[in-house]
């Protein structure tokens, strides 16, 4: 097997102590995957196996406990220099304090991490409150880019909002198209996250729906000589697509549909990791094979290398996340690489697509300043 430079698009990384600050991490039985530390340590012992040719990371949100617009906010804040940070957005800002000591080489004691993991953090894409419209998050920007030290800055190339868990209709806001477009401008990407299986088709529909009024406002500017850039788009997990339905079932045929609309959008990338989130849950003592799992996931990721082209899909591994339906954290990181490379196989990539989908992509997409 040829091994090409691999760029990990998208994991999570927290510390033991930040847990209880993660929307999810209350509800986290003792014992589970995620109930423990889960930092860069942890992470180059599961890319062990791919030591030789991992170039990097980017980090993704891990969803802290977060409001998009603080209570004291009012009109005046957004001009407000001396605005505090307000309680509401402490989490989300804690996160970007501790990308950026990994990405200069500056532990704090019991994070995880030693000064030579600067190097393969490539880019962070934190939290930012999408819903809440461009001026609050014009003044969010300003306070993450304040938690970055000064040689980290370029790192944060973009932002995530989960809609996953959002209420029907929160995606078509006029909040949340103007906030994309204030990426647009600042050259900042969006991470989009929804949930075909657990929150409904509806969801892809909007996002698709989002994506389409995007490209309809920029052509009307175009028209007026004042086009912002568009933001690019980068889709996770391919929606996470309900894979434990057959290929014949309607929720396939729906979520098809909607992934043709998305890929439509010509600024658009999807990352072809977190599958083993949607398969059933794989026991350590019985794992499929790479093989039963690729018949498993076949007319899906087909699918998306039909409508998205190789060249837009990038690899990730969803790591730790990965663990918890991957069989567990010795195996699931080098598993989900060899799935992938299964995938590559079966399609009859050329190298330039597989280096493409590697790490190629990924450089492309975010910006990152990675030799390959």
């Amino acid at each position: 097997m040829t091994e090409y430079p691999i760029v990990d698009s998208h994991i999570h990384l927290y510390p033991e102590s930040h847990i209880k600050t993660l929307a999810w991490g209350k509800d986290l039985p003792s014992g589970h995957p995620l109930n423990q530390q889960q930092s860069v340590t942890e992470y180059k012992t599961a890319a062990e196996t791919a030591s030789d040719t991992l170039k990097g990371f980017v980090f993704l949100e891990t969803d802290r406990i977060s409001q998009s617009v603080p209570s004291n906010w009012s009109d005046a804040s957004a001009s407000d220099d001396s605005y505090p940070d307000p309680p509401e957005w402490k989490h989300p800002l804690d996160e970007i304090s501790y990308l950026s000591r990994i990405a200069i080489g500056q532990p704090i004691e019991n994070e995880g991490h030693i000064e030579a993991d600067s190097s393969p953090c490539l880019a962070f894409i934190p939290w930012a409150p999408i819903t809440a419209g461009a001026t609050v998050l014009s003044k969010y920007h300003t306070l993450a880019l304040s938690r970055c030290h000064p040689s980290s800055r370029h790192l944060l190339r973009g932002y995530r909002y989960l809609f996953q868990d959002k209420p029907a209709g929160t995606m078509l806001t006029p909040e949340v198209i103007s906030s994309l477009q204030f990426l647009g401008r600042n050259n900042l990407t969006f991470d989009l996250g929804v949930d075909a299986r657990q929150g409904g088709l509806h969801q892809l529909e909007e996002a698709a729906e989002l994506l389409s009024r995007l490209s309809q406002q920029q052509q009307q500017q175009q028209q007026q000589q004042t086009s912002d850039l568009l933001p690019k788009i980068i889709i996770n997990h391919l929606c996470k697509p309900d894979i434990r339905s057959p290929s014949t079932s309607q929720s396939f045929a729906s979520w098809s549909t909607h992934l043709t609309s998305l890929s439509n959008y010509p600024e658009s990338y999807l990352k072809l990791s977190g599958l083993f989130s949607e398969l059933r849950p794989q026991s350590p003592s019985s794992l499929p094979t790479i093989e039963v799992l690729h018949t498993q996931i076949k007319p899906w990721t087909d699918f998306v290398f039909d409508v998205f082209g190789p060249k837009r899909i990038m690899f990730g591994s969803d790591w730790p996340v990965c663990n918890v339906g991957g069989g567990g954290g010795e195996w699931s990181w080098r598993r989900w690489r060899e799935l992938v490379q299964q995938v590559c196989e079966d399609r009859g990539l050329t190298e330039d697509e597989m280096r493409a989908l590697w790490a190629g992509t990924a450089k492309e997409a975010y910006g990152l300043e990675v030799g390959l």
